[in-house]
């Protein structure tokens, strides 16, 4: 397995994100109540907080995994 699939392997964005999908077609395509769709807006609002999280944390690590392994010209 390559960087590369170790990299795929380590995101923690990627579950993040399809759990944020799947609140927004709750959303889009439910016949939710107003108080459902508040409860969900909040669900989502958070989950796009920690995706935003995991993300940032990704980048950090790809950029520490690409300095340790792109030689210096």
């Amino acid at each position: 397995m390559g960087l590369v699939g170790l990299l795929e392997i380590s995101c923690s964005e990627v579950p993040i994100k399809i759990q944020c999908s799947e609140i927004e077609a709750r959303i889009n395509y439910g016949d939710l109540t107003g108080d459902q769709l508040r409860f969900a807006m909040d669900e989502l609002n958070e989950c796009r907080g920690k995706q935003k999280v995991a993300a940032d944390k990704d980048s950090s690590f790809i950029d520490g995994a690409e300095k340790k392994f792109t030689p210096v010209e």
